[in-house]
């Protein structure tokens, strides 16, 4: 999964969003991955439990995924607690 330790405990999802977080970040020149390129990986498979979470609570995969353009929290509603 292009990780030499440390991952063992992950699903194979939560892998992929990674490595998905991590290809994005050097697609845009990021030296680091950020906040944006997570969630990018959490919403780049439509299947799984975060992703469908994300989308339901107005957060989608046409976001941009640059720091200037990416504002998702405007999106999300939390209950009280």
């Amino acid at each position: 999964f292009g990780f030499e330790f440390g991952f063992e405990r992950f699903t194979e999802q939560a892998i992929n969003a990674i490595n998905f977080a991590r290809n994005e970040a050097a697609r845009l020149q990021n030296s680091q991955v950020e906040p944006e390129h997570l969630l990018a990986g959490l919403l780049a498979d439509p299947t799984t439990t975060s992703a469908r979470l994300l989308q339901t609570n107005g957060v989608t995969p046409d976001i941009e995924t640059n720091e200037h353009s990416f504002d998702f929290r405007e999106n999300l509603k939390f209950s009280p607690q």
